[in-house]
């Protein structure tokens, strides 16, 4: 559950989903780049900001920098919780009262990736110039990533391509 703020909404929010997921474990990710944020101590929570140095990775854009690189929470997250599969939940989501049967089925098929929305990536797609950095053997997709299942192996992948273009990007800067 990804947090930018805290407030009565927020709490109101996290209690519904505790009560969507069954036994799956519910963490706060809570981004402090603005600040402690005042995270209930019922919830396990992770805080972190958008100083990404540990992790080789730029800080950028400055304003927001966690909220553009939806991914740098993976990374923390996976570092701090084992787990071989990880749902990451934007904290304006409502889930559906039996999301615990889509966990369920996503364990059981052993998946790498799921969300919403998931779509073939058109050329007019903010994302796409940087998309085609990426070494793929299929074609680009988009997805909205309110809500998001990934797995570890599939972490891992992501963050070593992150990396590679990354390291691109600092060699070419005018590449995207």
């Amino acid at each position: 559950y990804r947090i930018y703020r805290w407030d009565q909404a927020n709490q109101v929010l996290l209690d519904r989903v505790s009560s969507c997921i069954g036994d799956a474990e519910l963490i706060v990710l809570a981004d402090e780049s603005n600040g402690y944020l005042p995270v209930p101590e019922k919830y396990t929570t992770i805080r972190y900001t958008k100083n990404m140095e540990a992790y080789h990775l730029p800080s950028e854009p400055e304003n927001n920098c966690l909220w553009w690189n939806v991914d740098y929470g993976l990374y923390v997250l996976k570092e701090k919780v084992a787990a071989d599969f990880y749902w990451m939940l934007d904290h304006d989501v409502i889930l559906p009262s039996r999301f615990y049967e889509i966990i369920e089925d996503v364990e059981q098929n052993q998946a790498d990736f799921v969300a919403s929305h998931l779509r073939r990536a058109s050329e007019n797609w903010r994302w796409y110039k940087t998309g085609e950095l990426m070494e793929m053997d299929e074609e680009m997709r988009a997805a909205l990533l309110m809500i998001f299942g990934v797995s570890k192996r599939g972490i891992d992948a992501l963050y070593q391509e992150r990396l590679r273009i990354w390291q691109l990007l600092k060699e070419e800067p005018s590449s995207i």
